[in-house]
């Protein structure tokens, strides 16, 4: 904006989170491959993937496609409970818990 220039309109704006939904089975066996369905924000960045519990250190994770509406990923191999994630710069903006057999 030039000092001489003024402004003849402006508008408030409200920003909002980004929110994110994952339909994940919420069962597997080790090394199962799976499909995961989502919703949520697109960018090169954006990342679905199996993590330990409460974190975003990825076990195997599948970028966001900037099309589709489906990712792939494989299972930890070891039994135990974890979490898929959808995680947009470096916040997981959903989260759901699976049960590796």
């Amino acid at each position: 904006l030039n000092e001489s220039e003024k402004v003849v309109a402006s508008q408030p704006i409200k920003v909002t989170p980004a929110v994110a939904k994952l339909d994940v089975p919420t069962s597997m066996t080790g090394r199962e491959e799976i499909s995961v369905r989502f919703q949520g924000p697109r960018h090169a960045s954006n990342w679905i993937g199996f993590v330990q519990l409460g974190t975003v250190d990825y076990l195997d994770y599948s970028g966001v496609p900037l099309e589709g509406d489906t990712v792939s990923l494989r299972a930890p191999e070891a039994a135990g409970e974890y979490d898929i994630v959808f995680v947009v710069d470096g916040a997981a903006i959903a989260r759901n818990p699976v049960t590796v057999r």
